[in-house]
């Protein structure tokens, strides 16, 4: 933030583009030249954020980690309205983002400018994948936000034969969890680009059941490596995914995704052309279209 508010002085500067958690400092050295504020909200508003999580608290009590401690969050909360206060326009990836935002603030000027994917690097696997089971796949933080409580229940009453899910990144929850994990779910530690890409191409599905989200990066890079995909309202699946590829499930609804779970298993005979269908889907979102989204919500706002 200091580096961002001494440059903002530069004479050439007319606008300062800044990320949440990083802009407070440069927004309040930009309000006092005259420049402004261009405010990036890659993830649901934090009020929002921290109201949910405070809900899962309750709700899945014993997932929580031996080791964790109510923080509090006053001061950062204190930024984050600041931060939102002090900007002129706020970019947002997804639908389920911009209404976090308009919660709070309803009057705000928002644009979305959904993320793109690296789809020569996220690509599909050989075309006939190995027989055995249908695999499942979920990959990001294994946390409350995520979904995991939901999913692994979801899992243990959905009583598939057959079919496994993995659960790919750091685990945030109780360690007692991860040592019970249900027949037929294993964790991995996070991995590599690389290494994940390998694991898209072996598995069937993906599913990304999150309580607060902003856009969900692993969602699309899924699809791009030709997986159809289950995921939350509280993503960008709503804006991506089509009945063709996958499924939208109702935020935290258990009896909803355990339906899904069984559909896939049931309709294995249909997850290649899903497959083909959700690479599809995933292409049309480029950086390229990104850059220009952004480039011209600021033309629009007459801040270039």
């Amino acid at each position: 933030m200091r580096t961002m508010a001494r440059e903002c002085r530069r004479a050439t500067v007319s606008a300062l583009h800044a990320y949440e958690d990083c802009s407070l400092w440069p927004f309040i050295e930009a309000k006092r030249l005259g420049k402004a504020c261009i405010y990036d909200m890659p993830i649901c508003y934090y009020p929002a954020r921290e109201k949910t999580h405070a809900e899962l608290s309750r709700k899945y009590p014993d997932w929580i980690p031996s080791n964790w401690s109510p923080i509090t969050h006053d001061r950062l909360l204190d930024q984050k309205r600041q931060e939102m206060t002090l900007s002129d326009l706020t970019l947002v990836p997804s639908g389920y983002a911009e209404s976090t935002i308009r919660e709070f603030y309803p009057h705000k000027d928002i644009v979305r400018a959904p993320y793109g994917v690296e789809a020569e690097f996220w690509t599909p696997g050989p075309i006939s994948k190995p027989a055995g089971p249908l695999r499942f796949i979920y990959a990001g933080q294994v946390s409350l936000r995520k979904g995991i409580p939901l999913l692994i229940e979801a899992w243990s009453k959905a009583d598939l034969r057959d079919a496994e899910l993995a659960l790919v990144g750091f685990w945030f929850l109780a360690e007692g969890k991860r040592r019970s994990l249900p027949p037929g779910i294993k964790w991995f530690p996070p991995c590599s680009s690389q290494a994940l890409r390998d694991r898209y191409r072996e598995s069937d599905v993906f599913v990304f059941p999150s309580f607060a989200e902003g856009f969900g990066l692993v969602l699309l890079e899924a699809m791009a490596c030709g997986l159809p995909a289950i995921a939350s309202e509280a993503t960008i699946g709503p804006e991506i995914i089509t009945p063709a590829c996958g499924f939208i499930s109702p935020t935290g609804d258990l009896d909803r995704l355990v339906e899904l779970l069984r559909w896939f298993n049931r309709h294995r005979d249909q997850l290649p052309i899903m497959g083909q269908k959700a690479r599809a889907q995933a292409a049309r979102c480029t950086w390229s279209n990104y850059r220009s989204l952004v480039v011209a919500a600021v033309s629009q706002a007459g801040l270039m």
